[in-house]
C-alpha cells in the first residue's frame, strides 16, 4: 500500500498540471468559497434557531398561562362545590 502511494507520488511530478500555479489558484478558490458557504448557512441555521426558540417561548408561555387559568377553575369549583 505505501509503495503504491510512492509510486502516484513519483507520478505526479511528471504530470501536466505539475507546475501550473493556475490550478492551485482554482483548488484554493474552491475551498475558500465552500468555507465561506458553510459560514453562511450555519449563520443562518443559528438565525432561524433563535427564531425558532423565541417562538417555542411564546407557545410555552401561552400554554402555562392556560394551565394556571385551569388551576384557577378547578379551585374555584372545588370552593362552590364545598
Amino acid at each position: 500500500m505505501i509503495s503504491n502511494l510512492l509510486i502516484l507520488a513519483e507520478g505526479a511530478g511528471r504530470t501536466m498540471f505539475s507546475g501550473s500555479n493556475a490550478v492551485i489558484l482554482v483548488v484554493y478558490a474552491f475551498f475558500v468559497g465552500l468555507i465561506i458557504i458553510a459560514a453562511i448557512v450555519f449563520i443562518r441555521f443559528l438565525s432561524s434557531g433563535m427564531k425558532e426558540m423565541k417562538l417555542m417561548r411564546m407557545e410555552v408561555g401561552k400554554l402555562a398561562e392556560e394551565l394556571r387559568l385551569l388551576r384557577k377553575e378547578l379551585k374555584d369549583r372545588e370552593r362552590s362545590d364545598s
